[in-house]
């Protein structure tokens, strides 16, 4: 009789231990705290891969936000030409941002990538190729044609795809 009170016992403590386990560990998993949203240094830092293209979007809607002096200079730019280089999936107005912000001699190299993704991503989207688009695209072939110096430049031709792709009528006007 003595065994059989033992064993019982000890099953009954190991339950016991277990749901006390159980227990606490239940707890502890409906205690988590949420994780602050990145920075703008911490995303411009070595934690720039970790992120999103959701978090580093959002990070580039708060830097136009935000009414201080510099932010767009100390955030939004660099972290857009990050973003650029890194093929990043970005909306439209970031990419028109880019376009207008960059279109200075010493952001050249940002300024035709930033028109060739707000392009490209007009292509890819299918979204409406409107009269400003239009308008854009052939402003933006006749001022390549001007300064490239051979028909084989690599953004030119590029862009002469694009030009395809997006406008024939544009195209044959211009390159044919």
């Amino acid at each position: 009789m003595e065994k059989r009170t033992y064993r019982n016992g000890l099953i009954l403590m190991m339950g016991g231990i277990f749901l006390w386990l159980m227990g606490l560990t239940g707890c502890a998993s409906h205690n988590t705290t949420a994780l602050a949203p990145p920075s703008c240094e911490v995303a411009l830092g070595e934690n720039y891969y970790r992120l999103t293209d959701f978090e580093i979007v959002r990070l580039l809607d708060e830097a136009l936000l935000e009414e201080c002096n510099g932010c767009i200079y100390n955030c939004w730019i660099p972290l857009m030409e990050k973003a650029l280089q890194d093929g990043r999936d970005l909306p439209r107005k970031h990419l028109l941002q880019a376009v207008k912000v960059f279109n200075q001699k010493q952001y050249d190299k940002f300024f035709h990538l930033a028109v060739y993704r707000y392009f490209e991503n007009l292509d890819r989207s299918r979204e409406a190729y409107r009269e400003i688009d239009r308008k854009f695209l052939r402003a933006y072939c006749a001022t390549l044609v001007n300064q490239s110096r051979t028909r084989d430049d690599r953004l030119l031709v590029k862009t002469m795809e694009l030009c395809r792709r997006l406008d024939q009528e544009l195209y044959r006007k211009m390159f044919q």
